[in-house]
């Protein structure tokens, strides 16, 4: 059974390309941007350094807890452990059976908060281009953003997620493509390129900075790394 546990080789500091899929999950794992506005506005007494403290707070829990499952799973497991851990657990396991029902009314309470950044996103995204669109182009993204359409909007991005959700068995890879593409822009590109256009004077090419050629090469790398890894 390839699901059951295997310690052949196991390491314990065993590193090559494969870690790349790791360090995809850890990218999404860590993403809660799309929600920050929305956290910081409901932030009592609201200042910097509140708001720093939460974060510290948030990501070492998290740390803890990742570093906790994956441990664990690693040592209950070995190189066999599922990208769905549950999936090695037998069926007929009690305990495992309440993980995967709390782990179902997990997804349905977060389902919101990650689809409200997903409809905001894209709503912000069609305002934002609209302006320097061609003209057909144009009129689509003001559709998508007008209040008129914001039914059909929810209910073709819900659509659109059944349909991936259902045909995507394995959580791997939409959690490492994800990770690896939309985490290196996140975590490597898209700041680089804002610390660009913040610069003063402003530079001809806003990617022709410092950081910039050191850090998009690397995000970019890193991006594609992870996605060939977790299609491979």
């Amino acid at each position: 059974d390839e699901l059951a546990p295997c310690f052949k080789g196991a390491s314990a500091w065993k590193v090559d390309a494969a870690a790349a899929t790791l360090f995809s999950n850890l990218g999404l794992s860590f993403r809660a941007h799309y929600n920050v506005p929305s956290f910081y506005a409901s932030l009592r007494e609201r200042s910097k350094r509140r708001w720093a403290k939460c974060c510290v707070y948030a990501f070492g829990l998290l740390t803890a807890l990742y570093a906790t499952m994956m441990g664990t799973g690693y040592a209950l497991f070995g190189e066999a452990a599922s990208s769905n851990l549950l999936n090695n657990f037998a069926p007929t396991d009690k305990l495992a059976v309440g993980a995967r029902a709390a782990t179902g009314v997990s997804i349905l309470v977060g389902y919101p908060l990650a689809f409200k950044g997903l409809y905001d996103a894209l709503r912000g995204l069609c305002i934002s281009l609209a302006p320097s669109l061609p003209r057909r182009l144009a009129r689509v993204a003001r559709a998508v953003s007008s209040e008129a359409n914001h039914v059909p909007l929810v209910l073709s991005l819900l659509g659109a997620a059944t349909a991936l959700a259902l045909t995507l068995t394995d959580i791997a890879v939409p959690v490492g493509i994800s990770g690896a593409l939309l985490g290196a822009a996140v975590i490597y590109i898209f700041p680089a390129l804002i610390d660009g256009a913040a610069r003063r004077p402003r530079p001809r090419r806003v990617w022709a900075t410092r950081q910039g050629l050191l850090l998009l090469p690397l995000g970019g790398f890193l991006g594609l790394l992870g996605t060939y890894v977790t299609l491979r």
